[in-house]
């Protein structure tokens, strides 16, 4: 079974960067432009690590993470600024 990681970040350049560097792994990459986007895959997709950076516009990274912390998942988190 592979591993899902998302990739929360609003810099396409940033997601491009670390899916580029992922991509050898054989994870199953997702990736997610802003907090909107980031909690929508958690519930979809249940990954098992996100890479989630704390500037994002609208909702940022530690809103999602107040409301990751509700959903008591497994996810793992790594926070990127």
């Amino acid at each position: 079974m592979s591993r899902r990681v998302l990739i929360a970040d609003d810099e396409q350049a940033a997601r491009h960067g670390m899916l580029r560097a992922l991509k050898a792994t054989g994870c199953e990459l997702l990736e997610a432009a802003d907090g909107d986007a980031a909690l929508q895959s958690l519930r979809e997709h249940a990954p098992d690590l996100m890479f989630l950076d704390l500037n994002m516009p609208g909702r940022d990274g530690l809103s999602v993470l107040r409301e990751f912390a509700a959903m008591r998942t497994t996810t793992e988190i790594i926070v990127v600024t």
